[in-house]
């Protein structure tokens, strides 16, 4: 942002940086249709399904919450009246608002329509792993691997 800023101060347009920027504000939306497309192709009711969102960090295994684009798609599913719930184990949580007690302990099982893993935190892949990641959806419904953490046969999306 800031080099942009400066560039334009200076009465250049820095379209690469713009147009970089433009692309990662745009994923949010991106991931939510995805998931949206990848539900209605199971025959998953897209009404009010429950959706765990895995991941609220900034990066894997990073606490730090700053500038995380999770909290850009959890209100894109929370403006869609979906029921979200966030499981992070690992990010400093303590400074959010009383509009994220969205936030569980442990996810259920048999439980999500839909199960994103949105930060590829060590704790998911290799404590938890796939098997017990894909147990928390029902037996219908979707994993959506945002950063390919898993084999690609063993999710239902990825980016």
């Amino acid at each position: 942002y800031y080099l942009a800023y400066l560039a334009q101060q200076n009465n250049y347009l820095p379209k690469l940086i713009l147009a970089g920027r433009n692309l990662n504000e745009s994923m949010p939306k991106l991931v939510v249709n995805k998931t949206i497309k990848l539900m209605k192709e199971k025959k998953i009711n897209t009404k009010k399904p429950k959706i765990l969102i895995m991941g609220l960090a900034f990066k894997e295994d990073c606490t730090d919450i700053r500038n995380s684009k999770s909290f850009n798609i959890i209100n894109l599913f929370l403006n869609k009246s979906y029921d979200v719930e966030i499981y992070d184990p690992i990010a400093n949580i303590d400074n959010i608002s009383n509009k994220f007690k969205l936030l569980i302990k442990t996810p259920k099982k048999n439980y999500y329509d839909a199960v994103l893993l949105l930060v590829k935190h060590k704790f998911f892949i290799s404590n938890m792993g796939y098997k017990k990641i894909k147990q928390f959806g029902k037996k219908n419904s979707i994993l959506f691997d945002l950063k390919s953490a898993f084999k690609f046969n063993q999710s239902d999306g990825s980016l």
